[in-house]
């Protein structure tokens, strides 16, 4: 099952080209209280909720993927870590570059506790000035 939020934080499970919106399910969550913890709320429950979202998803609306607005597919992330899989090409075309300098061997993971660093397909990034 892929899941997505979307829209206005509407929660989505994708089948081919559509979305079904099975919103609803954010329901049976725990309400929050302050000061939100990080993470996603919806995922340590994700097992029991598996069955109620597929039954939902039968009679949910139906939106066309291409109309609805992506967003990211985690809400709180605790943190966000990338590995660069072009990471070689990239090394070899700063190593041509005097320039820019070096990279130091075995410096090739890239990871952090950056919560407020994401952003969705449908949103640009704003980068601060200066």
């Amino acid at each position: 099952m892929r899941l997505c939020q979307f829209d206005n934080y509407r929660l989505g499970i994708v089948d081919k080209d559509l979305i079904r919106d099975v919103t609803e399910v954010f329901e049976e969550l725990p309400r929050l209280r302050y000061p939100l913890l990080p993470g996603d709320a919806l995922v340590a429950p994700l097992p029991e909720l598996r069955e109620k979202m597929v039954a939902t998803a039968n009679r949910a609306p139906v939106i066309p993927i291409s109309k609805a607005r992506l967003l990211s597919p985690v809400a709180n992330p605790s943190k966000v870590v990338g590995a660069p899989v072009n990471y070689k090409k990239h090394l070899a075309e700063v190593v041509a570059d005097p320039a820019v300098g070096t990279i130091p061997e075995g410096d090739q993971f890239l990871g952090g506790r950056f919560s407020r660093c994401r952003n969705s397909p449908s949103r640009s990034s704003d980068r601060p000035r200066g």
